[in-house]
């Protein structure tokens, strides 16, 4: 639903022109990526960025001097008696793939900005035919330097699967899991979680909580929230079909509208 909404965007422009037209700059958002200079005809989601498409939206944040925020300057700011800036952007990718390490860490370490990555700590079972599973990813030992350097490891299951569809104990198992392995190899506690496919609901989010995670990312787009749930952070996707003007209305708020289509 969400790509027929976007496609039918695209083609007229009109509800896109009307919000660029607004000037929308208020608010922090989350941004989403996967994969980046990964490029295969089979990435029919648009998962991965090409570097260059990465490189000009990283320069856009720059030349326009966004606020590039850490999680942990995130969750400082949700924290009671905390504030946010008037905008910004906390950049966050998915699954650890070696691409986001060697194709987007070096541009983010060059501007001196932090980033988090959401890894699953076993094989990817859900995936394990899917086009996804066969571009490569680091290993969890590889994330520890990155990790130290300013791009921090968070959790993101075991094997990848949807926690909407698991009994509770498989749920308990893959957050509990993921934490303790992970928190095994970093040597710190691990206490931020994105949740695979963006599967979430009441019951996972209770789960989220006993399992020792304190902030939590969904994949349903929107800014944050001060006062807000801090196990359903928004974060709003970037993907190869955005051409720079697409990303620079995501990042001012134009398609934040688009959470009514994504119920988790």
């Amino acid at each position: 639903m969400k790509r027929r909404v976007l496609t039918v965007i695209k083609r007229t422009g009109a509800v896109a022109r009307t919000w660029s037209g607004l000037a929308m700059t208020s608010g922090v958002r989350v941004l989403l990526y996967h994969s980046v200079g990964f490029q295969s005809r089979e990435d029919r989601l648009g998962l991965s960025v090409s570097s260059a498409q990465f490189r000009d939206q990283m320069s856009w944040l720059a030349d326009v001097q966004v606020p590039v925020l850490s999680v942990e300057g995130l969750v400082a700011g949700l924290a009671e008696g905390g504030a946010l800036p008037g905008w910004g952007v906390v950049i966050s990718f998915d699954d650890g793939y070696l691409s986001a390490a060697e194709e987007a860490w070096p541009v983010l370490k060059a501007l001196g900005w932090p980033a988090v990555c959401f890894v699953s700590t076993g094989p990817k079972e859900s995936d394990s035919k899917a086009y996804w599973s066969r571009w490569p990813r680091l290993s969890l030992e590889e994330w520890v330097a990155l990790d130290a350097e300013g791009f921090t490891v968070g959790a993101h299951g075991v094997s990848h699967r949807p926690l909407t569809g698991l009994s509770a104990s498989a749920l308990r198992a893959e957050l509990v899991e993921s934490r303790q392995t992970l928190e095994s190899v970093l040597g710190r506690p691990v206490r931020w979680l994105s949740y695979p496919h963006g599967s979430v609901n009441g019951p996972v989010l209770q789960a989220t909580r006993e399992a020792g995670f304190n902030v939590g990312f969904t994949s349903r787009p929107g800014k944050v929230a001060v006062g807000g749930e801090l196990l359903a952070i928004p974060r709003i996707e970037v993907t190869a079909e955005d051409t720079l003007g697409d990303f620079q209305r995501k990042v001012r708020g134009a398609y934040d509208w688009l959470k009514v289509f994504k119920k988790s």
